[in-house]
């Protein structure tokens, strides 16, 4: 991963606990004290050992320096995220709202330590009630769609009693008569059951009446298909936009554990190459020390001839002195 130095960053991990998430605090070298975490809010599941949080310091820390102390406690698969400058908290405002958010899924809990920027807190809050109203909209979307459904049945319905009502009105008017032809083939009981015209004009206004209604139904569904084309517009480009951002720091993360596993990988390459370096300096010294024993084992040979020779040469000038007093002798 490369350095970067910063006050703020977002960190996920696994292997952790809740110690971990509460000892962020950095020593700094030479016995100087500490980078102290001024603030710091995490997402943990302690059953699957996941977290995830914004840790804020109180001065510039260099990100490898946070990784090095998570894992020295013990966290693994360690990421370690800055955010952009100058865009009003809304990168941090967001992997905040993104904290909150995870926390509040089963199993999650939130771990908070110290006190937020107010205007990070503020941007977060922002963000998660504009998450909240999206998701209210979705919500909303529903009920409009099952009122526009309702409403295409009721049109429906409409349309079907408008038939009926017009099947019913052909055949009242197939069986009107007048009254001369009444006076001749009906009797008072027959003139119950046949329809004046008076019934006709008020079948055929409920019928325009009906009619009105289902057009205006359907006006409506045409309006209410309307908004609803509008709000998916709106919802598409808004997913749209979270897919992309969400590509976009897919991406991120992938160079990142990419330029991470090239450091990882000419790390273990220097390791090695450091490895059988030493390990020929070894063959190096081992070879000087078979050198040095063969020296010393010349040398003591060479003593103990030494040693052998001065007896002999002792042996023989005692005896040339022995000789030489004989000859000095005046008994001789």
């Amino acid at each position: 991963m490369e350095k970067t130095q910063r006050q703020r960053f977002f960190a996920t991990f696994f292997n952790a606990n809740a110690e971990i998430v509460k000892n962020l605090n950095i020593p700094k070298a030479r016995g100087g004290g500490e980078f102290v975490a001024s603030y710091s809010e995490f997402s943990l599941n302690a059953n699957i050992g996941s977290a995830e949080g914004v840790v804020e310091f109180n001065e510039q820390v260099w990100s490898n320096k946070l990784e090095e102390r998570l894992a020295e406690q013990g966290a693994a698969c360690i990421t370690i995220l800055t955010f952009a400058h100058n865009d009003n908290n809304q990168s941090a405002g967001a992997a905040l709202a993104r904290v909150w958010k995870s926390a509040k899924a089963p199993g999650f809990e939130l771990i908070t330590q110290g006190e937020c920027n107010a205007k990070l807190l503020a941007k977060a809050e922002e963000i998660t009630q504009e998450d909240e109203s999206a998701e209210s909209g979705t919500a909303l979307d529903e009920k409009m769609q099952a009122a526009f459904k309702q409403s295409l049945l009721e049109m429906k319905e409409t349309s079907q009693k408008s038939l009926v009502l017009q099947e019913e009105i052909n055949e009242k008017m197939a069986t009107v008569a007048t009254k001369e032809d009444l006076v001749v083939v009906a009797t008072k009981s027959d003139l119950a059951e046949v329809a004046t015209k008076e019934d006709i004009a008020k079948s055929q206004g409920e019928l325009t009446t009906m009619r009105k209604r289902a057009e205006h139904a359907e006006k409506f569904s045409f309006v209410v298909r309307g908004q609803l084309g509008g709000e998916e517009s709106k919802k598409a480009k808004s997913l749209r936009r979270e897919l992309e951002a969400s590509h976009n720091e897919n991406e991120k993360l992938k160079r990142q554990m990419t330029e991470r596993d090239l450091m990882d990988t000419e790390r273990n390459n220097r390791l090695e190459a450091m490895y059988l370096m030493e390990a020929e300096r070894n063959n190096r010294m081992d070879a000087r020390l078979g050198r040095m024993e063969a020296c010393l084992g010349l040398v003591n040979e060479r003593d103990s001839r030494r040693e052998y020779h001065d007896k002999r040469l002792e042996e023989i000038i005692g005896r040339m002195e022995e000789a030489l007093d004989q000859l000095s002798s005046p008994d001789i």
